[in-house]
């Protein structure tokens, strides 16, 4: 896991998750909540799916490189192949993970 210890970006503390992405996001869940894009196998995104429980609503979706999405296993998110070079295919969400780019990238 990437966070190896340290906390998860939705915890309390380390960004406002909640007043930011939560309050006044998606009314429906075909809404888009957050895009992971470069996420690996986004085991992030099954744990923010639990963490964030049924009550709020939106999609956690991960873009990834076809052998990457060819095997995830979806729990609580969607894989769609996707390539951060290339424009963003959805539109309109607040939030878009870049973070193993900006971590191995620069």
């Amino acid at each position: 896991m990437y966070n190896a210890g340290k906390p998860f970006f939705w915890e309390n503390g380390y960004y406002p998750f909640d007043e930011r992405l939560v309050t006044g996001g998606p009314q429906s869940d075909d809404d888009v909540l957050l895009v992971d894009i470069g996420g690996g196998d986004a085991g992030d995104l099954g744990l923010l799916r639990k963490a964030l429980g049924k009550e709020v609503k939106g999609r956690l979706v991960l873009q990834e490189l076809k052998h990457i999405v060819d095997r995830t296993v979806e729990d609580g998110f969607e894989a769609e192949v996707g390539d951060w070079n290339q424009v963003q295919p959805i539109k309109g969400t607040l939030p878009e993970l870049y973070r193993a780019v900006t971590n191995t990238k620069m």
